[in-house]
């Protein structure tokens, strides 16, 4: 508030200061004359006056931002003196009884400053907004551009109820069609003579009595049970000759000693449940070495790869199966500063190698654990396989048929009827009548198409560059080796213990170093990995398995009924 305004709303200060009063003190009183109190000695300094002019400036520069009230009281006094209105104002405020604040009222009607009110802002209603007109777009175009578009509407329009048309026309073509085989087969059968249904229920009676007879004399997985042998291509003289000598050792039993024959049958996606009993695990190298000896018919004269001498893995275990048709010996060793995993297998039968896809069909989306894999299978000992739905080139070939021909890139590694591993290095073959003429010719089963070739009749490979695999980097391998006939090897390099890995031609001196005279590189990684039992056996990288499209696996030929029978027999008193 400046001076000037001061000067304008003094009448309404006093006024209002009246008032308060008013309310404020008692009945008015004679003014009673104070005497006034008798100067104080002047002090020894006195400070300079100030001249009239700068002592009015400096109280009007105080009155800027203070009012004194006790001036206040006297302007009200002269001013009711002058205009006879004499009303004392109390000053004693201890004898003031409590004022109640009144409650402050914020209606247009308060005026503090004489002002008038205006309503701020945001109480106001604010009134709904109406909505827009729709936009007539039709205005913004010509009179040639909407005949074109109504042009264009009817042609749509059009099109639509011809589609219409159509596909009410193909349903009802489709039911009549489907009405006139109804009818047709109703024919048939109306018009089909007795004779005929004779017929019928003869040929019926003996398949039925052929199937029993098979099911009854044919020894069971001998590879000739049911149309499955015929489904898979087996050599039907072959089967006969492992029946008669089935037979024979059957007949001659306690008498004569003729080894049995065991085999799976190409199509079968399941082998024979393996024995529990013939599982075992042990650190003591005495146990392996006696289980050794009890397959020394099976191992027919070739020794193992294990042997006690080995610089195993400190604090693991060795693990085992054998019955009469497969040994497995499983461990983890040192070997050149990486930790290896080994399973050395031994089969009776080439059938008891064998190869399977997750969901038994090709190309399915369908990809699951390796050792769900193996459970699934029976196998004794799997690992992974090529990880064929990861890529789109390569050869393809699963129970005798080829699914993928793209040879030109990857060396192949061929499994025939007999166990043997077979190679065509990339470009060999050409395309997929060659491939075929090659399977029939070699009589394979299953192809696994990764690489590159490692040893190859016992001389070891090396590999300048490949297409896959990161040959020159430092990773987890998986491998597959032979060590003689129906004698394999299945080896990993993992990443345990924070252990160096292996390159490509590292890994493939290490199993040359191990007697293989075949090796063949496989998928590796996460998915480098080695399954007994159900279980992975090896550590894996990132410590977890990682879902596959394909594994190889290793089975049992020895069926439930004997291997039950045998533990029925020791369990016996």
């Amino acid at each position: 508030m400046s001076n000037n305004d001061f000067n304008m709303d003094l009448d309404a200060i006093l006024a209002e200061f009246a008032s308060y009063s008013e309310g404020i003190g008692s009945k008015a009183e004679p003014e009673k004359k104070v005497p006034r109190p008798a100067a104080p000695e002047k002090p020894a300094y006195e400070p300079p006056r100030k001249s009239p002019v700068q002592a009015e400036a400096e109280e009007w520069e105080q009155a800027e931002y203070y009012v004194d009230v006790s001036r206040l009281e006297g302007l009200l006094q002269q001013r009711q003196k002058n205009t006879g209105d004499i009303r004392p104002v109390r000053s004693d405020k201890a004898a003031r009884p409590p004022r109640q604040e009144p409650e402050e009222d914020f209606t247009p009607h308060f005026t503090p400053s004489g002002k008038s009110y205006t309503r701020p802002e945001p109480w106001k209603k604010k009134e709904a907004k109406k909505p827009a007109a729709p936009v007539n777009v039709d205005r913004f175009l010509s009179a040639s551009d909407r005949e074109k578009a109504r042009g264009i509407q009817s042609i749509v329009e059009d099109n639509q109820a011809r589609k219409m048309a159509q596909d009410s026309a193909l349903r009802q073509s489709r039911e009549n069609e489907d009405l006139q085989q109804r009818q047709v087969m109703e024919r048939q059968q109306k018009s089909r003579s007795p004779f005929k249904t004779f017929i019928a229920c003869i040929f019926a009676l003996l398949s039925l009595f052929t199937l029993a007879w098979i099911a009854r004399n044919v020894h069971p997985d001998s590879g000739t049970v049911t149309a499955a042998a015929v489904e898979s291509r087996m050599d039907l003289p072959h089967n006969l000759d492992v029946y008669l000598n089935n037979a024979y050792a059957d007949a001659l039993d306690g008498v004569a000693y003729i080894k049995k024959i065991y085999t799976i049958p190409e199509s079968a996606t399941v082998a024979p449940r393996p024995n529990p009993a013939a599982f075992g695990e042990t650190t003591d190298p005495a146990v392996i070495q006696a289980v050794i000896a009890e397959a020394a018919e099976l191992l027919d004269g070739q020794q193992t790869l294990w042997n006690p001498n080995i610089n195993f893995y400190p604090g693991t275990t060795m693990q085992y199966y054998r019955d009469s048709s497969i040994l497995v010996l499983c461990w983890k060793e040192i070997y050149d500063e990486r930790c290896c995993t080994m399973a050395e297998i031994k089969v009776a039968h080439g059938s008891q190698f064998r190869r399977r896809i997750a969901d038994d069909s090709y190309s399915s989306s369908v990809q699951l654990y390796a050792s769900e894999m193996a459970k699934a299978s029976n196998a004794v000992v799997a690992s992974n396989a090529d990880f064929y739905a990861f890529r789109t080139f390569g050869v393809t070939a699963y129970q005798r048929q080829l699914f993928r021909a793209e040879p030109g890139k990857l060396d192949t590694c061929f499994i025939n009827s007999s166990g043997d591993m077979l190679f065509a290095r990339a470009g060999e073959l050409t395309d997929a009548a060659q491939i075929q003429q090659y399977m029939i010719d070699n009589d394979v089963l299953f192809s696994l198409s990764f690489g590159p070739v490692l040893v190859d009749n016992g001389e070891l490979q090396y590999c300048e560059s490949y297409p896959i695999g990161e040959i020159d980097t430092m990773y987890s391998r998986a491998g597959l080796g032979m060590l003689g006939d129906l004698h394999y090897l299945l080896m990993t390099v993992n990443h345990t213990d924070m252990r160096p890995r292996a390159n490509v031609n590292e890994f493939g001196r290490y199993m040359y170093e191990k007697g293989c005279i075949k090796a063949y590189n496989m998928d590796g990684g996460q998915t480098s990995e080695i399954v007994m039992n159900g279980t992975p056996v090896n550590y894996i990288d990132f410590g977890a398995e990682r879902t596959v499209s394909d594994i190889i696996y290793f089975a049992s030929a020895l069926p439930e009924s004997e291997w039950a029978q045998s533990v029925q027999t020791e369990v016996a008193p």
